[in-house]
């Protein structure tokens, strides 16, 4: 069952959808986040994975973002990673006291920006583990990419910046590039000691498929990195490769007996 939700982060209402099993009693929860210039569909991307992880017994909670989609907010002035991080926070927060859900079962996944918004709430006690889809390991490096070396130096000057990248326009303000240099999606990463999974496509033009043997160099046993072949940014073309993956991954953490706490 799909029902609409809605809970206040950073002062703001944010609007989301939650995907319950039939007769859910203690359900594992699953808090998902979009990407940059997303919203909680990412295309039909994430409504499929929801409903498929709902079939699984999993409570699945997708949203977006202060800022974007359906929510209250700003994009320019709400969109960064800090403030991401506290919308799953949140979000984690809305779901825990939900009557369907086991608050000691969470974990969270998110593409993009998105994953490394999710990835960021590792060391909350709260997540038990972490999936990232074409996660932005390195925010600054991709940043930087996207937005040009001008509008990176305009942001870190404190002026606000339009720009358009492939499909897509926008605005930014300078707390995004703040945040972007400050926040380490690494270290929450290597320091959690908790299962992460991270895939990244070989025919991503945004994030860089070597940021997963360059993770993967830290030699930690509790991170995973897939490297999915033709896969690009979108995450669309492996579709159900990557739902199989990600939720066999959750229902070990999360499901079956032993899983780690």
């Amino acid at each position: 069952m799909e029902k609409q939700i809605a809970f206040c982060s950073r002062g703001r209402t944010v609007r989301g959808a939650a995907h319950v099993p039939a007769g859910a009693h203690g359900a594992p929860v699953i808090v998902m986040c979009h990407g940059f210039t997303g919203n909680m569909s990412e295309h039909g991307l994430f409504e499929a994975f929801a409903e498929q992880a709902c079939g699984a017994g999993f409570y699945a909670l997708r949203f977006d973002c202060v800022g974007s989609g359906g929510s209250d907010g700003d994009f320019a002035a709400d969109t960064y990673l800090g403030g991401w991080r506290d919308d799953m926070l949140a979000a984690l927060a809305f779901a825990a006291d939900q009557p369907e859900t086991d608050a000691a079962r969470m974990a969270v996944m998110g593409i993009s920006m998105g994953a490394a918004a999710a990835l960021l709430t590792l060391p909350d006690s709260r997540v038990r583990a972490a999936v990232g889809w074409a996660p932005v390991l390195y925010p600054a490096e991709t940043f930087l990419k996207i937005m040009g070396e001008e509008n990176w130096q305009k942001l870190k000057n404190g002026e606000t910046i339009h720009h358009e990248y492939a499909d897509s326009s926008f605005d930014a303000a300078p707390r995004f590039v703040q945040d972007a240099e400050t926040l380490s999606v690494e270290r929450a990463v290597c320091e959690s000691g908790k299962p992460v999974l991270l895939r990244l496509g070989t025919a991503d033009t945004v994030v860089d498929s070597a940021f997963g043997p360059r993770i993967a160099s830290h030699g930690l046993p509790f991170v995973t990195v897939q490297t999915v072949p033709g896969e690009d940014h979108g995450f669309a073309h492996c579709k159900q490769e990557n739902y199989d993956e990600t939720i066999a991954f959750f229902r070990r953490r999360l499901m079956e007996k032993g899983a780690e706490r």
